[in-house]
This record gives structure tokens, C-alpha cells and sequence, in this order.
């Protein structure tokens, strides 16, 4: 017999949890890739969830999570416009994987000086 679980974590958590969290994540999954929303790790700040959860994402982003789900500034008070949208996609591409896109960039600026780099920019 097969089954599937739904796994939502981790949610609303302090920092310091989120090392934790994680081995739980890969325990509960068998290692397998699980992806995350967040997580917020400061429940004060509505209209900047997408900035306070991008911190916790850097945190597990580095500790293996795949992948990571952007929160825009919406989060808890309402549908998310286009502009929201893009607030969040912006906010997670600056945070939790900014060295993947400047060793990206520094790349293209090695191989192809002259050529142009929008296509990696944080917001084209």
C-alpha cells in the first residue's frame, strides 16, 4: 500500500528553530524534496511578510530546502495584486539565493563582457 502526506511547515517560527525544523522536515519526508513557505519568523510586521519571511528563507534555503515558496506583502490581510506578486518574486530572488544570481551575473560579466545581464536582474 502507497500513500501520500501533506506536510505543512513550518510556518510561524522563531530563527533559531528553524535548524531543527529542518532535520525534522527531512526525517518526516525521507530526505525527500519538500518545498517551504517562509517561514515567517516575525509575526508583528503585516504588509512586510514577504520581507520577514525572505529572512527565515535564507536561513532554510541554506540548510537544504527545495524549493522555496515566495510570500508576498499580502500574507494575512488579503488577495494578492500583480504588483504584490512581483513585491514577493523580487524579495526572495534578493534574499535566499543572492549568491547563486551574483556568482551568476560575474559570469556572464567574465565570459561576455558587453553582454547584457537583464535576464538575471532582480527586476528586469
Amino acid at each position: 500500500m502507497s500513500f501520500t502526506v501533506m506536510n505543512e511547515r513550518p510556518g510561524h517560527i522563531p530563527m533559531h528553530t528553524i535548524p531543527e525544523n529542518m532535520q525534522k522536515q527531512l526525517e518526516w519526508c525521507n530526505k525527500a524534496p519538500f518545498y517551504t513557505l517562509g517561514p515567517l519568523t516575525i509575526d508583528f510586521a503585516p504588509a512586510y511578510d514577504h520581507i520577514t519571511s525572505a529572512n527565515g528563507a535564507t536561513n532554510i534555503g541554506a540548510l537544504g530546502t527545495a524549493p522555496l515558496c515566495y510570500v508576498t506583502p499580502k500574507e494575512h490581510l488579503g488577495l494578492p495584486n500583480r504588483d504584490d506578486v512581483k513585491a514577493g518574486v523580487i524579495t526572495y530572488k534578493s534574499h535566499p539565493h543572492a549568491q547563486a544570481w551574483d556568482d551568476a551575473l560575474t559570469e556572464v560579466a567574465f565570459i561576455a563582457p558587453s553582454a547584457p545581464c537583464v535576464a538575471l536582474n532582480y527586476a528586469p
